[in-house]
């Protein structure tokens, strides 16, 4: 896994004049000396023996690029600017031009390999990208990092420096970016300059747990799936390999109720030391697990085929609705052991052939010929075809069966 560090560099205060010297302090201990964050950050990751692949800097044209020196020793850093003193002169004196000048392309690239060639364990990538007030310059912020980061990167982010819009532009690119490029890691530092922060470096990490969460929420919302919040929740290996056995018997069509009300009752049991994001997440995953206050476990399939309905998982829910009509069989025939084939279709034919009206029957038979149609393929019925191009008519014959259902549950079934 590669380590890309992200940063912005400025013009620092008073119109250009340059960013505060300041001793950055880590968490770890270490204090690095320099006029430019990142510089810092990228020092504090070498010495934690981080290797940091590629280093990212955009700015506009008057930014402060003589201050990356500064991602050197105090030796080199010095060294460095006495065999350069006559280019970074320059280099500052076009930066001071705010109208028509700047540091030009040519200037710009040169200086990244003058950079580079003194860090040979980092590529040093400087680009040019505005300041972040239209859409040229979102698009060259997004090309920029599209072209740095790679597959299952890790990103470190120096939010410190720049226009205040390009911090808040990049981390939205950055929740982009870690789906289309599987970031696998997204670490966020602000170096503080402010009096009362004066050199505490921040780490941001949080947000990062606040980007999986948001994922973890929007996979349930939109596929039902709660396997990722169940994950972010961290409770215990106990609850871990619970909630992977539990959501294996949901995707098989063997909910497990009790497994399901353990995992609610640890829940409870450590909600009160849970932050307000846990909580949240919690109140979620327990919402996915209601199903299993149902008092049988046909109700217990009905709840999850509706769900599946609503999240559009069709052939999920006409599946474990069919499945569910089964059961419910077997429990108005007061017959236990519903998982023996033999005994379900027993069940089945006693209910469908004695106790079930005429309406009733055509809505069971619609049913089972849409879960054979999904299932196998095999249906050929015009009112069956035409649910399969028809969402409506698909619609209402999952709602027809789910009516029989109720019917049956609920005792509503005799000859007509």
């Amino acid at each position: 896994m590669k380590t890309i560090l992200v940063s912005f560099i400025g013009r620092g205060i008073d119109s250009g004049s340059g960013y505060r010297t300041v001793d950055y302090k880590f968490a770890n201990g270490d204090i690095f000396k320099t006029s430019f964050f990142g510089s810092a950050l990228l020092r504090n990751l070498k010495a934690q023996k981080q290797p940091v692949e590629k280093w990212l800097i955009m700015g506009t044209a008057q930014s402060n690029w003589c201050d990356l020196p500064y991602m050197f020793d105090e030796d080199d850093c010095l060294a460095f600017q006495d065999r350069h003193c006559e280019f970074i002169g320059e280099l500052k004196a076009d930066a001071d031009r705010s109208i028509g000048g700047g540091v030009s392309d040519a200037d710009l690239q040169k200086w990244q390999k003058l950079i580079a060639d003194e860090s040979p364990d980092t590529e040093i990538i400087c680009r040019k990208v505005g300041n972040a007030t239209e859409q040229e310059s979102f698009d060259k912020i997004i090309q920029s990092l599209l072209e740095v980061v790679e597959d299952g990167s890790r990103i470190v982010f120096d939010v410190t420096h720049g226009y205040r819009t390009q911090p808040i532009v990049t981390g939205f690119i950055l929740m982009y970016l870690r789906w289309l490029k599987n970031i696998e890691s997204l670490e966020l530092f602000y170096g503080g300059e402010a009096a009362e922060i004066r050199g505490q470096v921040i780490d941001l990490s949080f947000c990062n747990d606040l980007l999986k969460a948001t994922e973890a929420v929007a996979v349930r919302e939109q596929t039902g799936n709660y396997a990722a919040i169940g994950e972010q929740l961290n409770i215990s290996e106990t609850f871990k390999a619970n909630l992977q056995k539990l959501v294996f018997a949901d995707e098989t069509h063997r909910p497990n109720r009790q497994l399901a009300g353990e995992l609610r009752r640890e829940i409870e049991k450590n909600q009160s030391g849970f932050n307000p994001v846990k909580s949240s997440l919690a109140g979620k995953l327990k919402n996915s697990l209601d199903w299993s206050g149902e008092a049988s476990y046909a109700r217990q399939l009905k709840r999850k085929a509706e769900t599946a309905f609503k999240y559009k998982q069709y052939f999920k829910a006409v599946i474990t609705l069919w499945e569910a009509v089964k059961v419910a069989c077997c429990e108005s025939c007061r017959e236990t052991d519903f998982l023996n084939p033999n005994i379900r279709e027993q069940c089945f034919n006693e209910i469908y052939e004695r106790r079930l009206n005429s309406a009733q029957i055509i809505k069971i038979d619609d049913l089972r010929s849409l879960r054979n149609t999904l299932a196998h393929g095999t249906e050929n019925r015009r009112e069956i075809e035409d649910a399969l191009v028809n969402p409506k008519k698909f619609e209402e014959i999952f709602n027809g069966g789910k009516n029989v259902l109720e019917d049956i549950l609920a005792g509503r079934i005799g000859s007509s």
